[in-house]
């Protein structure tokens, strides 16, 4: 059975909706009512806190004069 070659491929016929054929109606179990949050969520006093981001910035600083400092000393000499 011989194949035509194109340059351009036809273009595929269209459907209505309702040829596609009916679809069943979605039924979903949501995990949030089979789970309550407050049983997920582990007593305040475990729970170590975060520090403040002023914290970081005050250690990424120091560190970086002591870098400084570090590579100054080295190529001074």
């Amino acid at each position: 059975m011989p194949h035509e070659f194109t340059d351009y491929p036809p273009e595929p016929e269209t459907q209505s909706a309702s040829g596609r054929g009916a679809r069943p109606p979605y039924v979903g179990i949501a995990a949030d009512l089979l789970d309550p949050h407050d049983a997920t969520t582990p007593p305040s006093g475990l729970v170590p806190r975060r520090w403040h981001v002023s914290v970081w910035v005050g250690i990424a600083l120091l560190l970086g004069a002591l870098v400084a400092l570090f590579l100054i000393g080295m190529f001074s000499g």
